[in-house]
């Protein structure tokens, strides 16, 4: 049986290492990307079925890629 994907989305490494440990040893499997581009094209690239999306990116706001994920998904978005 597959995995649920989520999606962590935040620039602070640390912040994204701790998160990533703490889904993956709940037994999800996790992406995580920097910014917010990179954030969509993971996103496109898979089935996520939840976001973990950082407000403040080096390249694009998270109010603009949550945005952009409601255009093209109603995925549920956490907003840290």
């Amino acid at each position: 049986m597959a995995k649920t994907q989520l999606l962590i989305v935040d620039d602070e490494a640390k912040l994204r290492e701790v998160l990533i440990s703490y889904f993956e040893a709940k037994g999800y499997a996790v992406l995580a990307a920097e910014t917010g581009r990179e954030a969509l094209r993971i996103f496109d690239g898979g089935n996520v079925a939840l976001v973990i999306l950082d407000l403040m990116l080096p390249d694009i706001s998270g109010e603009e890629v949550c945005a952009a994920l409601r255009r093209r998904s109603a995925v549920p978005v956490l907003m840290l």
